[in-house]
């Protein structure tokens, strides 16, 4: 179920991990001086891609495209869009051979499905996932802020714990377990999905 969490709130509670003051926007000027958003992103954006998130699991009917801009139009029959919010692809539901470039994915799969791990809003996350997060955000911005390698070094064993911590409550799930045939089908054929 979403919440009501924010970038901003998130990258704050990593902010007090480090002594240092909470951001209102990623406007404020230290925000700014130090790259805040950026950070924030990538680091966002990494541990989504980590592992196979219940709460950024999506399924999606793709739309086919009418041409063929690339050279894979001579292997792969039909041209689709690929989600604006695709992080990390899964798989194709049929288990079709895909390989994805650019903004399109190919296949000769006439109605594919694709399973993926979306780039979802702060609302969506888990609890346990927000620790994490945190704790990672704390790691990269510990010697930014505080300029003691030692802190980073500690937030990073912090973050590695939660994000255990994490998988193990995300695989737990019901949802989870009940696309695990279908994971496991992708992650025997991960990175060979693709062609």
């Amino acid at each position: 179920m979403p919440t009501s969490l924010s970038a901003e709130t998130i990258l704050s509670v990593a902010l007090s991990e480090l002594g240092a003051p909470p951001i209102s926007s990623f406007s404020d000027p230290l925000a700014i001086e130090k790259n805040f958003e950026n950070t924030y992103t990538v680091t966002k954006r990494t541990l989504l891609t980590d592992s196979f998130w219940k709460f950024a699991l999506r399924e999606q009917d793709l739309a086919r495209l009418s041409g063929h801009g690339s050279d894979y139009s001579l292997q792969l029959k039909y041209a689709y869009a690929r989600p604006t919010d695709l992080l990390r692809d899964v798989g194709l539901r049929s288990r079709q051979p895909y390989e994805i470039a650019g903004n399109e994915l190919y296949t000769d799969d006439s109605r594919p499905q694709l399973l993926y791990l979306a780039d979802v809003p702060e609302s969506f996350f888990s609890a346990f996932f927000v620790d994490a997060l945190k704790y990672e955000l704390a790691a990269r911005l510990a010697i930014p802020i505080t300029e003691r390698t030692e802190r980073a070094e500690f937030f990073e064993r912090k973050a590695e714990q939660a994000l255990n911590r994490a998988r193990g409550r995300d695989a737990m799930s019901a949802t989870a377990r009940s696309l695990e045939p279908q994971l496991d089908r992708a992650m025997s054929r991960w990175p060979t999905g693709r062609r």
